[in-house]
């Protein structure tokens, strides 16, 4: 999985590494209700799909997890959280804290988890390159002028 690391880098240029042990994740367990071990023992699909499904916990995971380093670096949550400010680097921080997780895996399963892996963030990226390429499209074909004067007319000539 040479592509892959459990690190990322925020909007700032600052880099952050998710380090998954039995410390962290009981941490993350305490402070979020979430078990990140039920990923490895029962399958990510659910327990990272509710996390990756509600941009509020996985905030709280991402911060329990990465708890010493923003300590160690006297950044508050909210200053990491605005440096989180495109969609670009929440995919590397997704992509960074999955890859944590398999980490913390038993070595006997951790190889065919971070091909699992590869094979579902390839799949992944290849049919969200393909409806971005279609949204653009989409965009692309927006007769604007006529939208504007159906505005303008919605609004009575008023501006809005």
């Amino acid at each position: 999985m040479a592509d892959f690391t459990s690190s990322f880098i925020d909007g700032r240029g600052r880099t952050w590494t998710f380090e998954c042990n039995t410390w962290t994740l009981s941490q993350c367990k305490k402070a979020t209700g979430v078990d990140l071990a039920q990923a490895i023992e029962k399958g990510a699909a659910d327990v990272i799909g509710n996390i990756l499904g509600d941009v509020a916990l996985m905030f709280d995971v991402v911060c329990s997890l990465l708890s010493k380093q923003l300590a160690e670096r006297s950044i508050s949550e909210e200053d990491f959280g605005t440096s989180l400010d495109d969609e670009d680097v929440s995919i590397a921080m997704t992509q960074a804290l999955i890859v944590g997780v398999i980490n913390f895996s038993p070595k006997s399963r951790r190889p065919a988890l971070q091909k699992a892996f590869a094979n579902l963030w390839t799949a992944t990226k290849t049919q969200a390159d393909k409806q971005a390429e279609v949204a653009t499209a989409d965009l692309e074909g927006i007769d604007w002028e006529e939208m504007a004067t159906n505005l303008i007319g919605a609004t009575n000539g008023n501006p809005v």
